[in-house]
């Protein structure tokens, strides 16, 4: 499958339900593990072509990279809470 999608997910949704969860809730939070998978590699390629853009100074760089790496892992981590936790909890 494309990106391994059907095998992650299936095999944290079948996690899931020996633990009493819905295999439907099971898929979803698979599903969104994935996607937190493919957003982290998003953040260290952005972080790179951050990296390897011209500025005038290192402050300036290590800044921005500082706030796409925090903004980034901040969105991350609130969809992943909205969509996958508050419903499991």
């Amino acid at each position: 499958t494309p990106g391994n999608i059907g095998v992650t997910s299936g095999a944290i949704a079948m996690a899931f339900q020996t633990q009493g969860v819905s295999f439907t809730r099971g898929l979803a939070a698979g599903i969104a593990f994935h996607a937190v998978e493919t957003a982290v590699g998003i953040l260290v390629g952005v972080s790179s072509v951050i990296w390897l853009a011209p500025y005038p100074s290192p402050t300036l760089r290590r800044i921005a990279i500082v706030g796409a790496a925090a903004g980034g892992c901040l969105a991350v981590a609130g969809a992943f809470s909205a969509t996958v936790l508050v419903p499991l909890v």
